[in-house]
């Protein structure tokens, strides 16, 4: 498989157009309504139901591959202009589509904490159904990522609003790391090299694996490489509920590998799902993030996965990911 190599910013939507807010203002708001992931569309029924609506469905409601059973990258709730009112204005996302005749081009704008805070707004006119529906399709990858990275945006800030300091702290000390940890995480497994950190619920368990090997060559960051490292700490370090039985790498459906700078610091994001090896049967997503302590010549690697028989996973997998994106070396 081909690793894709891209440059990472959190302000992606080069084709979008945001409309700045004033931040005075933005305090006075009441907070967001609405579950992650949910976005309210503002369209009637004739466009929702024909061409455009089918198209940002297509968009929006794209299944995500690397998650056990089906689901859409975002859940969409219809409105139409009429049903639009007051206690819907609070929501997290909406968008709004537009005709306008007289309108040149179609066009895409982005509008911040309109009604609420943190909001994310988006307004997506054309002059015709035809010719919008052309520039959504167009423009797919910015809109999405603009959803996803608004609503990261949103889980890395209540995670640094809650941090579990008792667990930050060890972090920081022992493995001269910094994630942000929120409280209700406990801290299961503290070796030299390895850390294990898990929420329970009676059905789910989210995990944050964190592991450190030596840094030796580029090679490293190889996807055949990144599996095999991976697979040699998970042998170690996550035995399965049986004897004999640990977690390893589903290589069925091969994880994807992209690679990416943040802040001039090189990042190798990995994602796919795991299972069970030997004994039993069990399995779900992961997605990890890897990179070089050039000053103590090391890989760190901060992994979040989950484990949610006959659950949906999506939102579970996004709060485990936003932690993992908080990463970062203590010099």
């Amino acid at each position: 498989m081909k690793t894709t190599k891209i440059l990472f910013s959190l302000f992606i939507a080069i084709l979008l157009v945001q409309t700045a807010c004033n931040s005075a203002r933005d305090t006075n708001l009441p907070g967001i309504s609405g579950k992650s992931g949910e976005i309210i569309v503002v369209t009637d029924n004739h466009r929702w139901q024909d061409t455009l609506g089918r198209t940002i469905r297509s968009v929006l409601q794209e299944e995500l591959l690397y998650l056990p059973q089906a689901e859409p990258m975002f859940s969409l709730i219809h409105l139409t202009p009429a049903q639009f009112g007051p206690v819907f204005q609070s929501h997290r996302n909406i968008i709004f589509l537009k005709l306008q005749p007289d309108s040149l081009q179609p066009r895409i704008t982005v509008r911040r904490n309109v009604w609420a805070s943190p909001q994310l707004v988006m307004d997506m006119i054309g002059p015709s159904d035809t010719s919008l529906c052309r520039y959504i399709l167009e423009s797919r990858k910015q809109i999405t990522e603009r959803f996803n990275q608004t609503e990261k945006q949103r889980l890395i800030s209540n995670a640094r609003k809650y941090q579990d300091f008792d667990i930050v702290n060890t972090l920081k000390k022992k493995y001269q790391l910094s994630l942000y940890i929120p409280r209700g995480y406990s801290l299961d497994v503290d070796s030299a090299n390895f850390a294990w950190i898990s929420l329970e619920s009676p059905t789910t368990t989210q995990g944050i694996l964190i592991y450190i090997s030596p840094y030796q060559n580029p090679n490293a960051f190889t996807l055949e490489n990144m599996i095999r490292r991976r697979d040699r700490f998970l042998r170690r370090y996550v035995p399965g509920p049986l004897p004999g039985s640990r977690m390893a790498t589903e290589t069925i459906l091969p994880p994807r590998l992209t690679e990416f700078e943040d802040k001039g610091n090189y990042f190798a994001r990995l994602e796919g799902l795991w299972k069970l090896e030997g004994r039993g049967s069990m399995g779900g997503p992961f997605v990890s993030l890897s990179t070089v302590d050039e000053k103590r010549s090391r890989v760190v690697t901060a992994e979040g996965f989950v484990f949610a028989p006959g659950e949906e996973k999506r939102e579970l997998l996004r709060q485990v990911e936003a932690i993992i994106y908080t990463l970062q070396i203590v010099e």
